[in-house]
């Protein structure tokens, strides 16, 4: 039997890359499945088609939280979302949606509901956003990454702890083709330092300020510095001038092979989202992380502590980033002591969860079949 799904999430990779292992979970299962994406113009809006998965976008404005009278603009606006996208919806009968987040979710949840279509969503952090807590009344199966979440959800009954999904190239991708890509060396260590898809400003600056001394000759260390769009022409310079003599240093604005850079690193330094996390104990690496201080519910912050707690990585305050010296010293530390790094890259891949993907895909055929007499 053929399935038509449409998947929905977006705003960052967080919530785009957990889909995209589903979807291609499911292909991989069943190949004839017929499969739409709807977001916004953002981010997804390219990653998506990339990967050939056709696409439809819909209008929908954020939850600013700026005045009391933006609450009337947003709720406009979602009214009009919702009705676009239960016109996707009607055009295109899907068997079933399924959410990651993003504001682009909850109208596509609810136009779903309206027409009677099965809902499923995934919650990538440990702290569930106000949107997802809605959806989760209604979905038929809540998917969490942690046990945390899981908690947080009023109707527990359709919550089930799957992990995060994580792209099987984290996992599979070969070294010798990673390192032919950047053109690095074996023999060196490598830091991958990166502020999420649209960059981080607090990080850029911080191992900007290390780039000198990190890079210079005989340092044995080879970095992977990704800025982000924004901040990009800011630091372009870093790549051509004398600082990288050595050639150890390759910038990029945004990486779509990011998968390439963390199966050679040594030591990641990023932000503490759900997704990246995931990718993180995937690969089994060591990491030092850098909560996003203005999340919701201050969630990267609880994402990163369950890590640290199991030594299983690194924390600083992001406010502690503007000297550098905090960064500085527990990066020179890990370079400098091998046994560290392995022992927090192997407690990381402990907590790893590599057949996310598969577990909701195993759930979600299992209720779709299990009143049509269709084997998995």
């Amino acid at each position: 039997m053929a399935i038509k799904c449409i998947f929905t999430g977006g705003g960052t990779g967080g919530h785009i890359y957990p889909a995209l292992a589903v979807i291609k979970e499911f292909l991989k299962r069943r190949p004839d499945t017929e499969v739409l994406y709807v977001g916004t113009g953002g981010i997804e809006s390219r990653i998506v088609p990339q990967n050939n998965i056709d696409f439809k976008m819909i209008s929908v404005m954020g939850h600013s939280r700026k005045s009391f009278f933006s609450i009337f603009k947003e709720a406009a606006s979602l009214y009009r979302a919702v009705r676009e996208a239960g016109r996707i919806i009607s055009d295109f009968k899907p068997d079933f949606v399924f959410g990651t987040g993003g504001y682009v979710s909850a109208p596509a949840a609810i136009a779903a509901k309206i027409a009677g279509v099965p809902v499923y969503l995934h919650e990538q952090n440990a702290a569930p956003g106000l949107a997802n807590r809605f959806i989760n009344s209604f979905a038929k199966k809540t998917f969490t990454s942690y046990s945390a979440a899981s908690e947080r959800f009023l109707f527990k009954k359709s919550v089930s702890l799957t992990g995060n999904p994580v792209r099987r190239e984290i996992i599979e991708t070969d070294a010798g083709d990673a390192y032919k890509f950047f053109e690095f060396d074996r023999s060196k260590k490598t830091i991958l330092a990166f502020g999420g898809s649209i960059g981080a400003s607090s990080i850029n600056r911080a191992v900007a300020s290390m780039i000198e001394e990190l890079a210079a000759a005989g340092s044995g260390v080879q970095i992977i510095f990704i800025t982000g769009e924004r901040d990009y022409p800011q630091y372009k310079h870093l790549q051509e001038s004398e600082i990288n003599k050595n050639k150890c240093l390759k910038l990029f604005a945004f990486l779509d092979k990011i998968y390439y850079a963390f199966k050679i690193s040594d030591i990641v330094i990023c932000r503490a989202g759900a997704t990246t996390l995931s990718e993180v104990t995937a690969g089994g690496k060591c990491s030092i992380l850098v909560p996003y201080p203005y999340a919701t519910d201050n969630h990267q912050y609880k994402n990163a502590m369950a890590l640290v707690e199991k030594k299983a990585a690194f924390i600083i305050d992001d406010a502690a980033l503007a000297s550098g010296g905090e960064l500085k010293d527990i990066v020179k530390k890990l370079i400098n002591d091998e046994k560290l790094i392995e022992e927090t890259g192997k407690n990381a891949m402990n907590m790893a969860m590599p057949d996310a993907a598969a577990k909701i895909c195993d759930e979600i055929e299992g209720s779709l079949f299990m009143n049509q007499g269709e084997k998995k």
